[in-house]
């Protein structure tokens, strides 16, 4: 199914906007979130790392671009949700943005790399290349060739491209430190479920 051109034109100029006005405001946000957390766990073994972000949030102040996501959170997070009973108000603000963040880097990937979808989420941390002011993505191609073999195949991209990566890099390694996520592949993967159990 194709996008409409109106539709794919406001997709690609919301998530280029989100990239350039918001994505280093969450980062700095998460590392503070986190930094706190990681603190409150030091003092508040006993909860859970849903509790340590929720507090850590309350401590720390949301950026002015964040703040559009507080107010539409309750409604993402349902959207998100498979489950909306489960829903909290003490949800933290900070993983819903999170969960934004992935949405919009899997879009801007996958749209200005022409990639299929599971060529998207296969990408590893270290699949972006630049040299000068080029910057090359490598992707293993979901269409194989005579022989069966997934072919690898290193595409131009523009710098939005390592940017989301970097950014989606800098976003799981912050949060690993706080849920103890000790997964191989979700360590080497670009794209994860910021979700907490």
């Amino acid at each position: 199914m194709t996008l409409p051109p109106s539709v794919g034109n406001g997709l690609v100029r919301g998530c280029c906007r989100w990239m350039i006005e918001t994505a280093q405001d969450l980062e700095r946000f998460t590392v503070s979130i986190c930094t706190k957390a990681l603190d409150l766990a030091k003092s508040l073994p006993d909860h859970n790392p849903m509790r340590w972000l929720w507090e850590a949030e309350q401590e720390v102040a949301l950026p002015s671009a964040l703040i559009r996501v507080r107010e539409l959170g309750p409604k993402v997070h349902r959207f998100l949700s498979e489950d909306a009973s489960k829903y909290s108000v003490k949800y933290p603000i900070c993983l819903v943005a999170i969960r934004l963040h992935v949405l919009v880097c899997f879009s801007t990937i996958a749209l200005l790399t022409c990639s299929r979808r599971g060529e998207v989420l296969d990408l590893e941390k270290g699949a972006v290349i630049c040299r000068r002011d080029r910057c090359y993505l490598s992707v293993m191609l979901r269409k194989r060739g005579m022989d069966g073999i997934r072919l690898s195949m290193n595409k131009p991209v523009p710098r939005l491209v390592a940017q989301c990566i970097d950014s989606l890099s800098l976003i799981e390694q912050w949060l690993a430190t706080v849920l103890g996520e000790e997964d191989p592949l979700y360590a080497k993967r670009v794209f994860f479920h910021a979700n907490v159990r």
